[in-house]
């Protein structure tokens, strides 16, 4: 059941990552309340970004990208999140996607053994946050 939930939730976030990627793509033709309702996507998907991108991280090893201009690491959900127009948000959006795309791929392809270590070792590390937020989804879902 955890590779379902898991799985399920990664998910909806890419999607909703591909709804706001829509939302930002139209925005110069948005009007004040479809401005609003993308900034509320943008909000959720902050709150979701704190929970997730330590997931994403951990199974994929990507947050940060080079700025070929300035040839600094930034890190792509705060440039993808960030309330500030930029030409790089929505390339870093892109790159939140794609990293949220190949965490589902990740961790499916791990045997059941193997996604229960994944969980255990999240909160072994440190995150127990994460761990107990999984296992609260894991928990609702089967009711």
């Amino acid at each position: 059941m955890e590779k379902e939930n898991l799985l399920d939730e990664l998910d909806k976030l890419c999607n909703e990552l591909k709804s706001y990627e829509k939302r930002i793509i139209s925005e110069k033709s948005a009007t004040d309340a479809q401005r609003r309702y993308t900034n509320s996507i943008r909000y959720r998907l902050v709150n979701k970004a704190g929970v997730y991108k330590p997931i994403i991280k951990e199974l994929t090893g990507k947050q940060f990208q080079e700025n070929n201009v300035t040839n600094k690491l930034y890190d792509i959900w705060d440039t993808a999140l960030t309330p500030n127009p930029s030409i790089s948000k929505l390339s870093a959006l892109r790159l939140c996607i794609d990293a949220t795309n190949e965490a589902m791929g990740i961790f499916e392809a791990k045997d059941k053994s193997a996604q229960k270590s994944f969980i255990k070792h999240l909160s072994i590390e440190g995150k127990d946050f994460i761990a107990t937020v999984i296992a609260k989804v894991i928990d609702e879902k089967t009711k």
